[in-house]
C-alpha cells in the first residue's frame, strides 16, 4: 500500500508530464502554421493581409506555399515554388542586398526553413540571391531567392527572442 507522500509525488510527476505535454501544442497555437496548393488558394484564406506577405512579391504561378506566424512578434516566415520563367516581382520593393539579417534561432521548429537562411549570410549568399524589402510603415522585410532551383522565402521579424 502506498503511503499519502507517495501518492502525492506520483500525482505531481503526471502533472508535470501533462503539463510538459501540452505546452508545445498551447505554443502552436501563437505561431501557426498553413500551406496551401497554389497561390490562388493562399489568396481566397487571407494569406495577403497586411500582416502576411505582400501579394506583389508572389508570382502568379507560385504553389506548395508555407506560412508560419508569431503572433506575438508579428513575425512571419514563408517559402514558395514557382515556375522557372515566373520570377518573383521583386523589383521595385525589393532590392538586392548582401547583408540579410537571417531569421538564425526564430526559425527551429520550421522543418521547412532552410539550414543555410539560419546562420552565416555569407555561406546564405553562395546559393540564394538576398533581397532587403521594404514594407510599409518603413519596415524592413527579407526574401531569399534559391539560384538553382525555382524556390523562394520571405521573412519579417522583429529579432526579438534570438
Amino acid at each position: 500500500m502506498m503511503t499519502r507522500r507517495e501518492r502525492v509525488r506520483i500525482w505531481w510527476l503526471a502533472a508535470w508530464l501533462a503539463a510538459a505535454w501540452l505546452a508545445p501544442a498551447c505554443a502552436s497555437n501563437r505561431t501557426p502554421e498553413r500551406s496551401f496548393t497554389t497561390r490562388a488558394d493562399a489568396g481566397a484564406a487571407g494569406v495577403f493581409d497586411a500582416a502576411g506577405i505582400p501579394a506583389a512579391l508572389v508570382p502568379a504561378s507560385a504553389r506548395q506555399i508555407r506560412e508560419r506566424r508569431d503572433l506575438d512578434r508579428g513575425a512571419i516566415w514563408v517559402r514558395f515554388d514557382f515556375d522557372a520563367g515566373d520570377l518573383p516581382p521583386l523589383a521595385g520593393r525589393c532590392v538586392p542586398t548582401g547583408e540579410a539579417r537571417l531569421p538564425r534561432s526564430a526559425t527551429r521548429g520550421i522543418g521547412w526553413w532552410p539550414e543555410l537562411l539560419r546562420g552565416d549570410v555569407a555561406a546564405a549568399r553562395q546559393h540564394f540571391t538576398l533581397y532587403a524589402c521594404r514594407e510599409s510603415g518603413g519596415a524592413i522585410a527579407f526574401a531569399a531567392v534559391h539560384r538553382a532551383m525555382p524556390t523562394a522565402f520571405y521573412w519579417r521579424d522583429t529579432g526579438a527572442g534570438e
